[in-house]
């Protein structure tokens, strides 16, 4: 049965959670893939990540260098474009079982961007199905649906 795992809130450091897990599971012989949305391709993060490859691949669709919520309408309208792609690739990953661990990096935040619905986010969940999957899922926040969905939550906050 797929498992389901979200990182959420509005602490800092829900990517570097998800990438020490797919770090995990690399290390013990699990493939895995990691796309990012609403980052960019420009970022020393990315550059870093890269350079995890081959042991996990990681993917960004995204083609201008800045964060979605710095781009204009129109660069917007086009990143859309690109981040779909990304979208659309996740459900190709999850069909063919491309990996055992698929890491949706700021997914949470496509819903919180007006990019996709909830209603897309939570067929991907239902396609992987019964499969040995797992799932994780990064953003700020977390529609009631995903939460109810999920089979582990871990809330990132500051405290000080």
């Amino acid at each position: 049965m797929s498992k389901v795992q979200v990182i959420c809130g509005p602490g800092i450091g829900k990517t570097s959670a998800a990438v020490g897990y797919g770090i995990k599971g690399a290390g013990s012989g699990k493939e895995v893939i990691i796309v990012q949305f609403l980052k960019g391709s420009d970022t020393e993060d990315y550059n870093l990540l890269s350079r995890l490859e081959p042991e996990i691949k990681l993917l960004s669709f995204e083609r201008i260098g800045k964060c979605y919520d710095e781009l204009t309408l129109e660069e917007q309208k086009e990143q859309k474009l690109n981040i779909m792609n990304g979208f659309n690739y996740a459900r190709k990953v999850i069909q063919t079982s491309e990996c055992d661990i698929l890491i949706l990096d700021e997914s949470l935040g496509l819903v919180d961007s007006g990019i996709i619905e909830v209603s897309q986010i939570m067929e991907l969940l239902e396609l992987a199905g019964d499969s040995d999957l797992e799932i994780l899922l990064t953003g700020r926040i977390l529609p009631d649906e995903i939460l109810e969905a999920a089979d582990m939550v871990t809330r990132i906050e500051a405290i000080k």
